[in-house]
């Protein structure tokens, strides 16, 4: 089979030029000895060169001052096959390649009634069958697995980067004492290093120097992703990579005698999802299991239909075929579909027998006829009720704080208006507090609808019963927090 090679232009000074490629070898360029002239100014006297393959066209730069591009990526060297855009200075060509006309007389048809086998021609009829509905459950495969699997994976790793941001937020927590007491020997980032996906976790006080981990103990980050984090006055996410985050909280805490937040340092947390590799393989394991139970039971109904829609019909020509031996007197009525190739040889065999018989006596009046044939054949709201009195909380996704009842401020001194719109690391000040707090937190957004619930001690040694509940949406999104402090009483009520 010969083909023909031409480059269309679609974008140029030669635009709707078509040059046809009739050599092994052409110039191309806006010299007069090019054997493929441009009229571009752009391009370069000899750009580049081009050598016909059996199906493709290969082409060499030839040291062009603009470069030679092939689908918008430049290249030295390179293969066009049809329908690939070549650019030459400011021209853009579509290579075509097309079955060149024979110049023979037409082909010889074939004979009247004769066919030509098909692909599906030499498989049976059953065969065809179950092969049509394994293809039909790989298309519907497919088209709802794929899609589902590829959000499953997406969803996974947004939750896994909330929970990278829970992390931080914890780290930040679990270390703002070690800061304000400015002790090293009290930082701790080993329980937040080892959780799933976390690369590296790290301490920095408020000159930027390292705390943790030991191994870079008093250095200073040089890298532009540290310094940013360092400079952060609020948490902060960067993307270093596809799947690579890092993760930054200024630790701060509340000093009453200026009323503001006093920066003491800052907790730093590098997350990758590739270390959840595990879990995403998961999914496409489960896809690949539905498969296979998907083209098991196609098979099975294959089956199953093709026994149906046989018997019935094989049936029949059992009984067709008694009754020209002379075995059987009629057909009964048998309901289904036919094995019409079967059917119609055993009518054939019966019609010449019937053909070779003289005559036919009468039929005697009330005696039965031949047939001709087959017949036609929902925690969140449990949690509030039991609350009355105590000091409650309502936190968004972000973790901040949306409403505090007045229990909350008396428990506390503070007034619950201003409390509503901070984080809740400056609305609950109490170390004591805030990281079990924030564990619970973590737990309850990964269980909506249920309630968790710790024992902890505060800051002044009281007994303080943390309950977390994370309130199910109404229409989709991420879930709100409810907090209650239980047996956390007004400052006066402790004392007493």
């Amino acid at each position: 089979m010969k083909l023909r090679f031409s480059l269309e232009v679609l974008k140029g000074p030669d635009k709707g030029l078509v040059l046809e490629l009739t050599r092994r070898e052409s110039l191309l360029g806006r010299g007069e000895d090019a054997s493929l002239r441009l009229g571009d100014q752009e391009a370069s006297r000899h750009h580049c060169k081009l050598v016909l393959a059996e199906r493709s066209l290969q082409v060499e730069d030839l040291g062009s001052a603009n470069g030679t591009w092939i689908n918008g990526q430049r290249v030295e060297r390179g293969q066009l096959m049809h329908g690939d855009v070549l650019r030459v200075g400011l021209s853009e060509m579509a290579l075509r390649v097309d079955q060149a006309r024979a110049k023979a007389g037409p082909a010889p048809t074939q004979e009247a009634g004769a066919t030509r086998p098909g692909v599906l021609a030499g498989l049976g009829w059953r065969a065809q069958v179950a092969l049509l509905l394994l293809l039909l459950a790989l298309a519907c495969f497919l088209v709802v697995a794929v899609p589902m699997v590829n959000r499953q994976q997406e969803a996974l790793e947004t939750e896994a980067l909330e929970r990278a941001s829970a992390l931080v937020l914890a780290l930040a927590a679990l270390n703002r004492e070690a800061l304000q007491l400015g002790d090293e020997m009290l930082v701790d980032v080993k329980q937040v290093a080892k959780m799933e996906g976390v690369v590296q976790a790290y301490i920095y006080d408020r000159a930027g120097r390292t705390w943790a981990p030991l191994a870079q103990l008093h250095q200073m980050p040089g890298d532009a992703v540290a310094r940013k984090a360092l400079q952060a006055e609020q948490f902060l996410v960067q993307t270093t990579a596809p799947g690579e985050y890092d993760l930054a909280q200024p630790i701060k805490v509340f000093m009453p005698q200026s009323g503001q937040f006093e920066r003491l340092g800052t907790a730093r947390l590098v997350f990758s999802l590739h270390k959840l590799a595990g879990q995403r393989g998961g999914l496409w394991q489960g896809a690949l299991v539905g498969l296979v139970v998907s083209l098991l039971l196609a098979l099975a109904v294959a089956y199953l239909l093709l026994y149906l829609g046989a018997r019935p019909v094989t049936r029949l020509r059992e009984q067709l075929e008694a009754v020209l031996k002379g075995d059987a007197r009629e057909v009964s009525a048998t309901q289904g579909s036919g094995q019409l190739s079967d059917l119609a040889a055993s009518i054939n065999r019966g019609l010449a027998k019937l053909a070779q018989t003289p005559s036919a006596p009468a039929q005697a009046p009330g005696a039965p006829l031949a047939p001709s044939g087959p017949a036609s054949p929902q925690g969140g709201l449990t949690l509030l009720a039991g609350a009355v009195g105590d000091p409650v909380l309502l936190v968004d996704a972000d973790n901040q704080v949306t409403l505090a009842n007045q229990a909350f401020g008396q428990a506390l001194g503070l007034d619950p208006g201003q409390v509503a719109g901070r984080h809740i690391l400056e609305a609950l000040p109490d170390p004591a507090l805030l990281a079990p707090l924030l564990e619970l937190i973590q737990q309850a957004t990964a269980q909506a609808g249920q309630v968790l619930s710790r024992q902890v001690s505060d800051g002044q040694g009281r007994m303080v019963r943390l309950s977390v509940a994370a309130m199910v949406p109404l229409a989709g999104g991420a879930p709100s927090l409810l907090v209650v402090l239980g047996g956390l009483g007004a400052p006066g009520e402790a004392r007493a």
